[in-house]
């Protein structure tokens, strides 16, 4: 497909490189983008690879997008199963299954305590003297493995 056909699909083009991109290319760019294919002139060898191209990149998003659905939807499945007390803190499936994959069995702590310590989001504690403060800052003690996957 020549570039200036491309620009003719201007909607397309946008949600797709909207999709692909998850949101970080600016309007301004995707304008910017347009504007030069409909001014390209292209050639024909370039054209029909180019095409293949854009083609097999976007089968192979859409393949990618429905596997990390087939997955998620496997993980909730799973962290139903358990009948996790996670989920009752409101997050999702998949971060439950993160937890539960770094920290399992949760049944090996003896508290509440001892888990938000282990993944290192207990408040840091300043002792000076007679007194004990506590931080609003976390102590980040957990294992960098942990803290890694945290961030999901």
């Amino acid at each position: 497909m020549a570039p200036g056909k491309i620009a003719s699909h201007e909607d397309e083009v946008r949600n797709t490189l909207h999709r692909a991109s998850r949101g970080r290319i600016a309007q301004e760019k995707v304008d910017l983008l347009l504007e030069r294919a409909k001014r390209s002139i292209g050639s024909r060898q370039a054209e029909s690879l180019a095409t293949e191209q854009l083609r097999s990149v976007f089968d192979y998003t859409e393949t990618i997008q429905r596997q990390i659905s087939e997955i998620e939807e496997q993980l909730e499945s799973r962290i139903e199963e358990l009948d996790s007390p996670l989920l009752s803190l409101g997050i999702s499936p998949v971060l439950a299954a993160t937890i539960h994959a770094e920290s399992d069995p949760i049944a090996d702590f003896p508290g509440p305590d001892q888990y938000v310590a282990y993944t290192g989001l207990d408040p840091s504690v300043r002792e000076s003297g007679d007194t004990i403060r506590c931080r609003s800052k976390i102590s980040k003690r957990a294992r960098p493995s942990f803290v890694t996957h945290s961030s999901w």
